[in-house]
């Protein structure tokens, strides 16, 4: 069982603080370039990694960071040499991250490290790649 503290402060049991633009992205079969938005409404900053079930399918650039309150980031996604399968897609996992100093950049990935070693409560969303109609 995961755990929380003042750095990962808990999300309320209904909350959902983090909304994606789209949630379903259509590539070509060939050379693709999109983007993902990913929005934080809440009042506390969000801690975001987003990974790809194979990364030699997609390539992700700026897969982890950090997304101030009331904040957008987009993160673009471009095809590789190899084609995308059936089932290939997208996950964003996510927590609360207060361990903010002014205007100090975060380092994501020492963050999600310390995320990691504390066994902290993370949240997830998936988001299809699909081969667009021709």
């Amino acid at each position: 069982m995961g755990t929380n503290n003042a750095e990962f402060p808990p999300y309320a049991n209904d909350a959902d603080n983090v909304k994606l633009v789209p949630l379903k992205i259509a590539v070509a079969e060939n050379k693709w370039h999109e983007k993902l938005a990913v929005e934080n409404p809440g009042p506390l900053p969000v801690l975001y990694k987003l990974k790809a079930t194979n990364n030699k399918r997609c390539l992700i650039h700026d897969c982890a960071g950090l997304i101030k309150p009331k904040d957008t980031v987009e993160i673009m996604l471009e095809s590789t040499d190899e084609q995308l399968k059936t089932g290939d897609g997208l996950l964003l996992v996510y927590t609360q991250y207060t361990a903010v100093t002014g205007n100090q950049p975060v380092n994501a990935f020492v963050a999600w490290q310390r995320a990691k070693k504390l066994d902290i409560v993370t949240k997830t969303k998936s988001i299809a790649l699909v081969k667009a109609d021709k």
